[in-house]
């Protein structure tokens, strides 16, 4: 139990890190994957499959807070793109 919560601390002070020393913005096209039949919503940037609820719902939150449409409101095959800053160990984060 103790490791996890340690685990835990030292995730979230290298994430607070990389947050307070961002160095470049990187944009990233995805393409809207939308299959009506079977439910499953997806964005594709040509590497990476993101389908998780809680991951769209983050960008999906961004995207509204940046005054663009929800990013569920995009058909199949339309593309979108998201800004995100990297930071000190080059990891991508939304603002």
């Amino acid at each position: 139990m103790i490791p996890y919560f340690l685990k835990t601390y030292i995730d979230n002070f290298l994430l607070y890190i990389n947050t307070k020393f961002a160095h470049e913005v990187a944009v990233v096209e995805y393409n809207i994957i939308e299959n009506e039949k079977n439910k499953v919503y997806e964005l594709y940037d040509g590497k990476n499959f993101i389908d998780e609820k809680e991951e769209l719902n983050k960008i999906n939150n961004h995207i509204i807070n940046e005054k663009y449409n929800s990013v569920y409101k995009y058909k199949n095959k339309d593309v979108i793109k998201v800004e995100f800053t990297n930071g000190f160990l080059n990891v991508k984060y939304l603002e």
